[in-house]
């Protein structure tokens, strides 16, 4: 019994089509036809369209690239209206996009397992978009519908605004274009909040319209600016509709109007809110209530008025928040006594990010006087900030207070060895660190020996001391301390001078060593008997599970020695070396995944 017929390229015309919508009408057995480019034309069309009015078994017809127009796709959404058992007509590189809207809104209509819609770039139109609109609302299967850059305008955003007010399952609806209009995102944006459906979570609208001057004029209270308008009244929507947990506002142009009302909007919102901030240039007013938003994230790079980071920051003084990023300022005093009000009245912050602030002494004063009086902070980073011995001197005070800290980034601070010996005395009481980064300062051996205080009074699961000016003898107090540790499950030791001596002292280590997962020794100055000590030692070692050798002298005999090394290691899962195998000239000829 036939089930399937393939009969794509075989030049059948019209004629052929005609010939084989007869047999159709009588046929009970085929399931799966293909007539993919045989150039049927809109009269092949409108005969099989027929045909399957009868047929109540094809389930699947491939008509892609067959010149069908406008007339042929009409003959299909026409005659199938009742039909039920064709849930895939492809129309694909045909003349026009109301062929993917006819086929589209059959298999809505007819497959009732169909989750996702993908009509990406298609050339639908009003017309088009209306259909599958129609089809929707009675649609009780589809999740998420993406119609990004469809050819629809005002009229056809209609269609879709009016199609929430019918669908019960849709999530997800991407209908990024460029001819909606200033009344077509006002219409999506207003109506998802007001839309009696709890289902749906997620409204993308990229905009990219080359406006006229007619729309923008508009707009002048929003600051002459389409892109500005919607962006900021879709997060509006949001926040008011409780679709949404985090907002990320990176790289967008809010003006000042635009944040007034996404501040008025949190402020009448009961429930926690991440919001990520990256604004340039605002003078909104500051928030009366109080409002709780988890995560308050600004990154102020393009910013082009000093200013601008003082009124953000005044902006969110009287709000509650339990993560604070604030990245890439010049902090100044005066912007710190901004600061000062959310440090100061709320103490129960988690995490606080500082990370590339120019922070100085006397920033650092204010920050660590704020920081005494908090007594839950988790994760405190003040990376690439140049506040030397110095400013962890002047830090220490409020460092000793933090009993539940669990993350300390000090990274690229300009701390030597005194600043490691006041950060190691500063923390001698802590009991509560699982992650300690201090790569890219100066600590050297001496600073490691202070170091190692630290490592003992906590249960240290990541440390990075990358590129500190580390030598043997630093490396193997190091090392030393590795011998009795059970947690530490991630180390970082690259850019220091670890050499051949102290590629023996960790080779030692790691035969007995059983919790360590990650190593990362890129550019140590391990050479090829370095890399003989290592890979014997890992042949015993069964817990090593990345490492990272790359950038090291190693040479052909190096890699010879590591691939007779995955012979016998089977827990490595990722190995990092400089060396290439299609470019490998030695003896073994092993292939391998270096």
């Amino acid at each position: 019994t036939l089930k399937e017929l393939d009969l794509h390229e075989n030049k059948i015309t019209n004629d052929g089509a005609k010939s084989l919508s007869e047999t159709l009408q009588n046929n009970n057995t085929l399931e799966k036809i293909n007539l993919a480019n045989n150039d049927i034309g809109d009269n092949g069309a409108r005969d099989l369209a027929f045909a399957l009015k009868i047929n109540k078994t094809v389930s699947i017809l491939n008509l892609n690239s067959n010149k069908i127009d406008r007339h042929g796709a009409e003959y299909f959404y026409n005659e199938l209206q009742n039909n039920t058992t064709l849930i895939k007509l492809s129309l694909y590189n045909n003349k026009c996009g109301y062929c993917m809207a006819v086929a589209t809104s059959l298999q809505m209509k007819n497959d009732h397992s169909l989750k996702t819609i993908c009509l990406y770039g298609t050339d639908i139109d009003n017309t088009g978009v209306k259909i599958i609109a129609d089809v929707l609302r009675q649609n009780t299967t589809l999740k998420e519908v993406d119609l990004k850059f469809i050819q629809i305008d005002t009229h056809g955003t209609k269609y879709i605004v009016d199609t929430f007010r019918k669908t019960i399952t849709l999530q997800k609806l991407n209908l990024s274009a460029y001819k909606i209009g200033i009344l077509g995102i006002l219409s999506l944006i207003e109506d998802p909040r007001n839309n009696q459906t709890e289902t749906f979570t997620e409204l993308i609208l990229h905009y990219n319209s080359r406006s006229s001057e007619n729309t923008i004029s508009l707009l002048r209270n929003i600051e002459k600016n389409v892109n500005n308008y919607y962006e900021t009244f879709r997060i509006v929507a949001d926040i008011r509709k409780d679709s949404i947990s985090y907002e990320n506002l990176e790289d967008k142009y809010i003006p000042s109007t635009g944040v007034q009302h996404i501040c008025n909007a949190l402020r009448n919102n009961m429930f926690s809110k991440n919001l990520h901030m990256k604004v340039r240039e605002s003078n909104s007013n500051g928030m009366k209530n109080t409002t709780t938003i988890e995560i308050l994230s600004i990154d102020t790079s393009r910013f082009s008025r000093k200013e601008s980071l003082e009124i953000i920051i005044n902006k969110f003084n009287d709000q509650i928040f339990l993560i604070i990023e604030i990245k890439n300022n010049s902090i100044k005093k005066n912007v710190m006594k901004y600061l000062h009000g959310i440090l100061l009245n709320h103490s129960m912050f988690c995490t606080l990010n500082l990370i590339t602030n120019n922070l100085s002494s006397t920033t650092i004063q204010d920050l660590s006087n704020l920081l005494q009086n908090n007594i839950t902070l988790i994760t405190l980073c003040l990376q690439n900030n140049r506040i030397g011995d110095d400013g962890i001197r002047i830090l220490s005070p409020a460092l000793k207070h933090m009993k539940t800290l669990e993350t300390l980034i000090l990274s690229r601070v300009y701390m030597g060895s005194i600043g490691a010996n006041i950060l190691a005395n500063a923390l001698e009481n802590i009991t509560t660190l699982n992650i300690l980064r201090l790569n890219n300062n100066q600590i050297g051996n001496e600073g490691s020996e202070f170091l190692i205080k630290i490592f003992k009074k906590n249960k240290l699961k990541e440390i990075d001391l990358s590129n500190n000016q580390i030598e043997n003898d630093g490396i193997q107090i190091i090392l030393d301390f590795l011998q009795t540790n059970t947690t530490l499950l991630k180390l970082s030791l690259c850019n220091n001078r670890i050499g051949f001596l102290g590629s023996k002292y960790l080779a030692d280590i790691l035969e007995k060593n059983t919790t360590l997962t990650s190593l990362n020794l890129h550019r140590t100055e391990i050479d090829e008997k370095g890399i003989e000590n290592l890979s014997k030692a890992l042949k015993i070692n069964k817990t090593l599970k990345h490492i990272d050798l790359s950038r090291n002298p190693i040479g052909n005999i190096g890699f010879e020695y590591l691939l007779d090394l995955l012979t016998f290691n089977t827990t490595l899962t990722e190995l990092k070396t400089n060396l290439r195998y299609d470019e490998y000239q030695g003896n073994l000829v092993k292939k391998s995944s270096l």
